[in-house]
This record gives C-alpha cells, structure tokens and sequence, in this order.
C-alpha cells in the first residue's frame, strides 16, 4: 500500500457496492460464501472502484477498502477488517463506529450470502 490513508478514503458505500442490500450486484453464490469468508477472517476486500485494472493487472497498492464491506461487518458484530485495524492502531486514522451504522447495507453475514446472485 502506497499511502495507508488512501485506504481509508472511501467514506460511504459506492452506488453499485455488492453489501448494500438494495444493490442488484450479481455475484454467484460460490464467490459471495468466497468473500464472506475472507471478510469474517478478517482479510480485506477493497473497493471495485478503486482498483486499478490497467494493463491486465489488478493493483491495489492505491486503492481504498470497501466501505460495504467495512459497514456490514460492523452492524454484523466482527471486528474490522485487518489492515483497518493496523490503520487505527497506528493512528493514520481515527476509529469511528458510528460511521458504520448504515441501515443500507446488508446486517448479517447470511443476508449478504442470500444477495442476488447470478446462479439462482
């Protein structure tokens, strides 16, 4: 990661972000079970819109963690993804809970797994 504060930039889900609920973002069921389990190991998941997918490649050195993602695993009760946890250790940036509380988002783990997905 280049800047560690570029991680935290995205401050509100994106308009086609997967775990808001109302969001008709196919993904089949194998990779939403695929994601909800890394998500709930604590790994990142970074926002679509800020990956860089030039020449092929799929770099995140710049790109911001997934909003969504960050939401809906506070009103699931985890803890934050990892590299937001090293984040607010390090006091590159402030924890916030209250930002998290969106009612948009998917509130469980099981609900984002129920999601649209393009295998049904």
């Amino acid at each position: 990661m280049s800047d560690p504060r570029a991680y935290m930039r995205v401050v509100r889900p994106c308009k086609n972000c997967p775990f808001v609920a109302d969001n008709e973002f196919p993904l089949s069921s194998a990779r939403r079970e695929e994601i909800a389990d890394a998500l709930t190991h604590g790994d990142t998941f970074f926002c679509h819109e800020t990956i860089d997918y030039r020449d092929g490649e799929t770099d995140t050195g710049s790109a911001s963690r997934c909003f969504g993602a960050a939401s809906m695993l506070h009103r699931a009760g985890y803890p934050p993804m990892q590299t937001e946890q090293i984040i607010h250790r390090l006091g590159i940036a402030d924890y916030n809970p209250e930002q998290y509380e969106r009612d948009d988002v998917y509130q469980t783990i099981e609900s984002f797994l129920e999601g649209t997905s393009y295998d049904r």
